[in-house]
């Protein structure tokens, strides 16, 4: 058997994968409805602060560092802007258009991680996953296909800055694959959030000065889902 051929999905895998599309699924309304009580740059930085904070607390109990070294520092550097980058376009996006839109959107990333696995990971696109993701991005559009009419410049903007989003999170999946081949997992995590705080709330202290913040129960909700959750 070719040394180079894929593996199928073993069913705990295929279980966790759908779990996962579960939780991301839920990801979008969670922000829109924490936008409503916090600007999106000072609730990305929250929500990333909360997350850095138990991640370190975990790391502790379960015993292993978040501080190893790393090799190749420019992927790290890559897989830390496209992080800031991805978070930062998704969120501002969703505050202009609508969750359904928003979501429709957002999973146009597998295509990306499919192009961009072609040429930089050497992966082979064939029919089978072609036409798989066709089938997967069809069905999202008829879930969601009485939220996708509507007219604006802003909603058009803000569908073109979640598009970009989910264009920067292939890319940081591509750049993380490769970033694994010589660092630890948990580091990377560490890493981008970490390196993402700070011009994340500088920006929000620069440009969202006149945005309030209110700490209302549907925003420590959502906190709380896109930390731990996401």
């Amino acid at each position: 058997m070719d040394s180079t051929e894929e593996k199928r999905l073993t069913f705990s895998a295929l279980v966790s994968v759908i779990c996962l599309c579960i939780v991301w699924g839920g990801a979008v309304v969670a922000i829109k409805v924490g936008l409503r009580d916090a600007p999106p740059f000072m609730f990305s930085g929250l929500r990333m602060l909360i997350t850095i904070t138990i991640f370190l607390s975990f790391s502790r109990r379960l015993g292993f560092s978040c501080f190893t070294p790393v090799k190749n520092k420019l992927f790290l550097l890559l897989v830390a802007s496209g992080f800031f980058l991805n978070i930062s376009f998704v969120y501002v996006g969703v505050n202009y258009t609508t969750a359904g839109r928003a979501n429709v959107i957002m999973n146009t990333f597998i295509f990306f991680v499919l192009i961009l696995a072609h040429f930089f990971l050497k992966e082979k696109l064939n029919f089978r996953k072609i036409s798989g993701i066709v089938l997967c991005f069809i069905g999202v559009l008829l879930v969601f296909k009485d939220k996708l009419y509507l007219d604006g410049a802003n909603t058009y903007l803000g569908d073109f800055l979640v598009l970009l989003g989910s264009l920067f999170w292939a890319a940081c999946i591509i750049w993380t694959k490769i970033l694994t081949q010589t660092t630890n997992p948990a580091s990377i995590v560490f890493y981008q959030t970490s390196f993402s705080i700070v011009p994340t709330f500088i920006v929000s202290f620069l440009f969202e000065k006149d945005s309030p913040i209110h700490f209302t129960g549907s925003l420590i909700a959502t906190l709380l889902y896109m930390s731990v959750a996401t």
